[in-house]
C-alpha cells in the first residue's frame, strides 16, 4: 500500500473528505464550464451576437461566477434556475464508483464537504449524513454531515453559482469563513475528485498556507498522476497537503476507487460515536493511566468568536496550538477536545446543556462591562457579565464544571463577579497580547496534559508567556471560589 494510504489508515481521528467535482462527471453529469455552455445556447434569443460572444469569451477562463450572474440576468432567475436543475438533475444516473466507495469509508469520517449541486452523496450514502446547504456554527465538533459549500440542486436559495452569490458567502458571511478556517486547521482532511487547478481547491490552499505559518496541519489529495509533478508537489506540501496519483488514462478515476477501497477495506480505526478524544495522527504509545487531576477535567469546551468589526485575531493559530498539546501529551487520551468558532451565546449555553465540561475556554474580545460574541449575522453582540457569570455558576452547580479560561481582553470583571461561583476561573485585567494569549494557552494545556491540577498549569502558562513574550501586556489571573 502507498505509504500515505497507510498513514490515513492509521489515523485515530475521524476524517473530513472534500468531494469534487469529478464524482459528478463520473456520473456524466456536466461540469461548469460545460453547464455555462448549455445556458449559453439557451440564452442566444435573449442576448446580442456581441454579447454572446464576450460571454463565450469569459466562459473560456477559469472563473465562471461573472459568467453565471450575466446569464442569470439575460434568461430570467426562474428559467436559469430551471436549466440548471434540469441540466444537473441525477435521479435517472446510477450511483457512480467512486460515490459508492467514499460511502463505504462511512464509519471512518467525521463529515463530507462538497462544492457539487447534484444529489449524488445523499444517494450514495443513503441517509446516513445529515445534509447542511449552508454552514452551521458547531459543525466542526459534529459527526456525520454532508456539508454542500455551493448549496443543493432543489433549494436554488442556496446556490452559489454567480458573483453576488459568491459574493455573499466569501466575504459577507463570517460564519462561513470561520468554520472553514477551523475545520482546515483542526482536522485532517482528505482531497477527493479535484483538479489541482480547480479555482475552488486553489482559494482553500492559500488560505491554509497563509495561517500555517509554515506548519501547516496534515491533509492528502488523491489526484491524477499527469498532474502530481514536483512542482505542484511542493506547491501543495507548503499548505500541508501531501499529493497521492493514481493513474487515470480512461478517464473514470478507477485508480481512486482503488485506493479508497483500500482505505475503507479493513474495521475502522474510529467508532461512530459523537467527537473522539483527540489522538496524535502517529500510532499511540502505551496508554499511561491518567492522574486523577487529569482524568477530573475533561471534556474541554474551546469557544471563539472574532465578530465583524472588532480586531483580527490569531484564534486558528490558539486552537492549533491547543490541540498539538493535548495530542502531544502523555495523557492524551484522557480529553475530549470540543471546538465551536464564530461563536454565538446561543452556541455557549446549548453547549453546556449538552454536555457537562470540565473547562470551558472563551477566546475572543471582551470590555469591562462583558464577552463580544457574535449574533446569528456574525455581527458583534455584547454578553453582560453578570448574566455570564450566572450560566457558568448554574453549570458549576451539578459539580463537572471546574475551570473558565476568559482569554479575552478585560475579562476580569467578569471573573470577580460575586454569581461566578465556579472552583477555579483564570481572566485578564486589561487589554492583553495576541501573542502571549496564544502562548499561556500552549503553557497552561501543556501542563494539563503532563497531568498537572489547574493552578499549576496557570503557572506553567505564565512561565510560558515570560519565555517567549517578555514584556507582552498580559496579566492573567487565578480566581479560586472561597
Amino acid at each position: 500500500m502507498n505509504r500515505d494510504l497507510d498513514d490515513i489508515r492509521k489515523l485515530d481521528a475521524p476524517l473530513i473528505v472534500f468531494a469534487g467535482p469529478a464524482l459528478s462527471h463520473t456520473a456524466g453529469l456536466p461540469s461548469r464550464p460545460q453547464l455555462v455552455a448549455a445556458l449559453l445556447d439557451e440564452a442566444k434569443d435573449y442576448l446580442s451576437v456581441r454579447q454572446h460572444e464576450e460571454l463565450q469569451a469569459l466562459a473560456a477562463g477559469p472563473e465562471l461566477a461573472d459568467v453565471f450572474s450575466e446569464l442569470e440576468r439575460a434568461l430570467t432567475s426562474a428559467t436559469f434556475g430551471g436549466v440548471v436543475e434540469r441540466l444537473l438533475d441525477d435521479e435517472d444516473k446510477p450511483v457512480p464508483a467512486l460515490a459508492r466507495a467514499l460511502a463505504r469509508l462511512g464509519p471512518r469520517l467525521r463529515g463530507v464537504i462538497t462544492p457539487n449541486l447534484d444529489l449524488l452523496l445523499e444517494r450514495a450514502f443513503e441517509g446516513q449524513l445529515v445534509v447542511h446547504p449552508k454552514p452551521v456554527a458547531d459543525l466542526a465538533s459534529r459527526k456525520g454531515w454532508l456539508l454542500k459549500i455551493h448549496g443543493t440542486l432543489h433549494d436554488r436559495a442556496s446556490w452559489v453559482l454567480t458573483t453576488e452569490q459568491r459574493g455573499q458567502v466569501m466575504y459577507r458571511d463570517p460564519l462561513h469563513r470561520e468554520l472553514f478556517r477551523s475545520l482546515f486547521m483542526a482536522h485532517p482532511i482528505l482531497f477527493v475528485g479535484v483538479a489541482l487547478d480547480d479555482p475552488i481547491l486553489t482559494e482553500l490552499t492559500e488560505q491554509i498556507r497563509a495561517l500555517a505559518q509554515g506548519q501547516p496541519p496534515s491533509h492528502w489529495a488523491l489526484v491524477e498522476a499527469s498532474s502530481a509533478g514536483p512542482i505542484n508537489r511542493r506547491k501543495f506540501a507548503a499548505a500541508g497537503i501531501r499529493l497521492i496519483a493514481y493513474d487515470n488514462d480512461d478517464g473514470t478515476h478507477l485508480g481512486c476507487v482503488r485506493m479508497l477501497e483500500e482505505l475503507g477495506g479493513d474495521e475502522p480505526a474510529v467508532s461512530n460515536a459523537l467527537p473522539p478524544p483527540i489522538a496524535a495522527p502517529a500510532p499511540a504509545p502505551p496508554a499511561v493511566t491518567p492522574t486523577p487531576s487529569a482524568g477530573a477535567i475533561k471534556p474541554v469546551l474551546f469557544l471563539a468568536a472574532n465578530p465583524a468589526g472588532t480586531d483580527p485575531l490569531r484564534v486558528d493559530r490558539e486552537l492549533r496550538v491547543i490541540r498539538d498539546a493535548l495530542e502531544r501529551s502523555r495523557h492524551r487520551g484522557s480529553f475530549e477536545f470540543e471546538i465551536r468558532t464564530a461563536a454565538t451565546v446561543h452556541d455557549l449555553r446549548r453547549a453546556l446543556l449538552d454536555k457537562d465540561y470540565g473547562i470551558v475556554h472563551i477566546s475572543g474580545h471582551g470590555e469591562q462591562a462583558g464577552l463580544l460574541l457574535e449574533d446569528e449575522q456574525g455581527q458583534c453582540v455584547e454578553v453582560p457579565k453578570q448574566a455570564l457569570a450566572r450560566l457558568f455558576a448554574r453549570h458549576a452547580a451539578k459539580g463537572s464544571l471546574r475551570c473558565v479560561l476568559l482569554n479575552a481582553c478585560w475579562s476580569l470583571s467578569i471573573g470577580e463577579s460575586p454569581s461566578m461561583s465556579v472552583p477555579f476561573t483564570i481572566a485578564m485585567d486589561g487589554p492583553i497580547s495576541d501573542v502571549a494569549a496564544i502562548e499561556f494557552s500552549r503553557g497552561f494545556y501543556d501542563a494539563l496534559g503532563a497531568g498537572m491540577d489547574i493552578a499549576e498549569a496557570h503557572e506553567e502558562g505564565m512561565t510560558c508567556v515570560d519565555l517567549v513574550a517578555p514584556g507582552a501586556k498580559f496579566d492573567c489571573q487565578l480566581l479560586r471560589e472561597a
